[in-house]
């Protein structure tokens, strides 16, 4: 996780890495059958979220890549979440 802070000063979290160890594994992926996962590496960005009347924010994802890389060949997922206006701003 790589950590900031905002104009308020408020502790941020800006965007984090994940790499997945013990590695090769066995698995079955739809269009490429039995496989050995090789590598998998997650790296995404991070936004603050607000509940209704909950001054306190949270974080969730804002965009995230997952690259899974395979005896057969390589997927990368991309996921992008958005929240709705009122739930960006602080109340």
């Amino acid at each position: 996780f790589y950590a900031g802070g905002d104009p308020d000063g408020d502790l941020t979290l800006e965007r984090f890495a994940l790499e997945i160890s013990n590695l090769p594994a066995a698995a079955k992926i739809a269009y490429l059958g039995d496989v050995q996962i090789r590598r998998i590496h997650a790296e995404g960005d991070i936004q603050k979220a607000y509940l209704p009347k909950d001054p306190k924010p949270f974080f969730i994802p804002k965009r995230v890549a997952t690259s899974i890389e395979t005896d057969k060949g390589s997927i990368v997922l991309t996921n992008v979440y958005t929240l709705t206006a009122d739930r960006l701003r602080k109340p």
